[in-house]
């Protein structure tokens, strides 16, 4: 009997093995994920040797290596760089990952091994990152772990090391990440959980990528409308509406300014002296690459635009993969017929049919 007079419920020794067995900790899912990246990278992990990748090789490489060799033994950043065509502004034309984590890493190690951690890392992330956010819904920690695998490897991320888009994965990586810290906060509705969040999509802005990071704002500012939508009526009092939407805004305001660093400096040269921003450089430039129905499609059957040398869609070329994986798009599928009752589900969903439109 506890002090409160009630009996304590007492499970049967094989009940509570049945229970363990159904419940996976996060330390052991943190190891299976880590372990099944190790095995991808297996053959780079201890060797000598570098992930082959179209751009690190034809650029990312020298470029990292370049801005390490400057920091290493001047102790600050590159302004120019003599070797690209007869010289351009470090900074301001964007030389890759120029505050992000290849470039410091290689002041450590050799440039070829710290590219390869990097890809290690970020691969680990996107599943960890993933589990943590599914554990958010209160879904099955194996579940979890499923979804968190099917993530990580899905062809349309582990595909981007051959074409060398690192930035790409970083931001796929750490996105589960904003996502979860944004649900965190509209559920607790603390101001603590959109600092976090403000500093991780700082961080986004300032990887090798920013461009994705265009989607992952709109991405979050969807599902903080929808959230708001379907806040229960009890919660729907005007104080609540102003709490969240200044706590958003902060979000962007700060997650930009970190991201300042790198815009500023890229606009007003872009502005002034870039060919980029030529005439001619309108709507048509801006929506080249955009997904074609033949590729969207490849993302449920595998391969079905093909790839490289069999490609036959309407883009130049292509060299990774959209597939995503049976099993998520078939599970995708199954929780349409919780629409009526899952908010979750809705957000999520609108959200694939908005981004789906937008790619297209």
């Amino acid at each position: 009997m506890s002090k409160s007079g009630k009996k304590k419920k007492i499970l049967p020794v094989s009940r509570r093995k049945e229970e363990r067995f159904h419940t996976l900790s996060t330390l052991h899912a943190i190891m299976i994920l880590l372990l099944l990246s190790f095995i991808y990278y297996h053959k780079v992990l201890f060797a000598n040797i570098m992930i082959f990748g179209t751009d690190e090789i034809t650029a990312q490489y020298f470029i990292s290596d370049f801005q390490a060799d400057i920091l290493r033994t001047q102790h600050h950043y590159p302004l120019w760089d003599p070797f690209l065509f007869l010289g351009l502004p470090y900074i301001d034309s964007t030389h890759g990952e120029t505050f992000y984590l290849t470039p410091f890493l290689s002041t450590i190690i050799p440039t070829h091994l710290a590219m390869n951690y990097v890809y290690i890392l970020h691969t680990f992330l996107a599943g960890l990152f993933m589990f943590l956010l599914l554990s958010q819904f209160r879904l099955n920690s194996w579940i979890s772990l499923l979804f968190s695998i099917g993530y990580t490897f899905s062809g349309s991320l582990i595909s981007l090391t051959y074409a060398g888009h690192i930035g790409k994965m970083e931001v796929i990586a750490i996105l589960p990440l904003m996502v979860f810290l944004l649900m965190k906060g509209l559920q607790e509705i603390r101001l603590f959980w959109f600092l976090i969040l403000s500093f991780v999509m700082g961080i986004g802005v300032l990887t090798l990528h920013p461009q994705m990071m265009y989607y992952a704002y709109g991405l979050l500012f969807i599902i903080f409308l929808l959230e708001i939508l379907l806040l229960p009526q009890e919660k729907r009092r005007k104080s609540y509406y102003i709490r969240l939407f200044s706590y958003f805004l902060l979000m962007v305001l700060l997650s930009f300014s970190l991201g300042l660093l790198r815009f500023i400096p890229v606009y007003y040269y872009i502005s002034n002296f870039s060919l980029r921003a030529g005439d001619g450089r309108g709507y048509e430039f801006a929506t080249t690459w955009a997904l074609p129905p033949e590729d969207f499609i490849s993302a449920f059957i595998p391969n079905l635009s093909g790839q490289m040398d069999t490609y036959w869609g309407r883009n130049p070329f292509k060299i990774n993969s959209e597939y995503i994986g049976i099993l998520p798009f078939v599970f995708a599928f199954l929780s349409l017929f919780h629409w009526r009752k899952s908010p979750t589900v809705r957000i999520f969903a609108i959200a694939a049919m908005i981004f789906s439109l937008f790619a297209l």
